[in-house]
């Protein structure tokens, strides 16, 4: 899980903040850094989880999914200025 996690989340940071997603894919889960990575590691974890029979990988890809996503909302919030 760790690699794939150090492979996802620069992925994702370049897709959707550096090189912007093409303009049919310019909509919420692909536009959105938390919405990738959530549903990316999610359905990473899932699928590799259900395929081989791997529980306890599922529950901290899951697990891992949750806290990223939350970590990436605190970040946002943090740096967002209130008027």
């Amino acid at each position: 899980m760790t690699l794939i996690y150090l492979i996802s989340i620069p992925a994702i940071y370049y897709f959707t903040d550096v090189r912007r997603p093409p303009r049919w894919l310019d909509f919420k889960p692909f536009s959105c850094r938390k919405c990738l990575t959530f549903w990316t590691l999610l359905g990473i974890s899932l699928v590799i989880g259900l395929s081989f029979d791997w529980i306890y990988f599922m529950f901290e890809g899951i697990i891992l999914a949750v806290a990223t996503t939350y970590a990436l909302y605190l970040d946002q919030k943090n740096k967002t200025i209130k008027v």
